[in-house]
């Protein structure tokens, strides 16, 4: 998966989009961007739901829970 969105990151020419499931995209996200996942931060993610990362930052833009469908 990291070597996917590696790939993806080094080819775009903007933003990119990631679908995939929760528990990948936040165990992806707690490795590169150095952050430990709490139990309230698997309670907060809805279905569906949405992440906004900002990777060069290394920061999340939008926590999961903030957009409801």
């Amino acid at each position: 998966f990291t070597a996917a969105l590696e790939e993806l990151r080094a080819n775009a020419s903007g933003a990119i989009v990631v679908v995939s499931h929760a528990t990948v995209m936040v165990l992806y996200l707690a490795r590169e961007l150095g952050i430990k996942v709490r139990p309230a931060d698997w309670a907060a993610i809805g279905m569906p739901d949405v992440c906004v990362v900002d990777p060069d930052a290394r920061r999340i833009l939008r926590e999961w829970g903030q957009t409801r469908f």
